[in-house]
């Protein structure tokens, strides 16, 4: 069976656009706009920067903007980089899957970035 130019053309350009999608899943975002427009990044994978801080007895870890305006941090099963709460004070730079409900230490939160997924 022989296949014809044009579905040739069209499974390649298919193709490259399946993998253009993948690459541009992540998006750099602010904590502000992941806190003002949370349906809207729900489930997506993100970038963001911030100062982490520890809250309640180091029982939660949070990544805050200049404007305290934060979001919980929870560790995903893919990073490898220690505990999230040994960056406490540290400005950086942080990605992973972003979720607008969650559960951290088995409370229910709101914005919550799972980093190392």
């Amino acid at each position: 069976m022989r296949i014809k130019p044009l579905s040739t053309t069209l499974a390649t350009l298919a193709a490259a656009a399946m993998l253009g999608s993948t690459a541009l899943a992540i998006s750099q975002v602010s904590v502000g706009m992941l806190n003002g427009r949370a349906q809207e990044f729900d489930g997506t994978m993100v970038t963001v920067t911030g100062t982490v801080y520890v809250r309640g007895d180091g029982h939660f870890t949070q990544l805050c903007d200049e404007a305290m305006t934060c979001v919980y941090l929870h560790r995903g099963p893919n990073y490898t980089k220690g505990k999230l709460s040994d960056l406490s004070g540290t400005r950086v730079t942080l990605a992973g899957r972003f979720h607008a409900d969650g559960i951290v230490k088995n409370t229910p939160v709101k914005n919550v970035l799972d980093v190392g997924f």
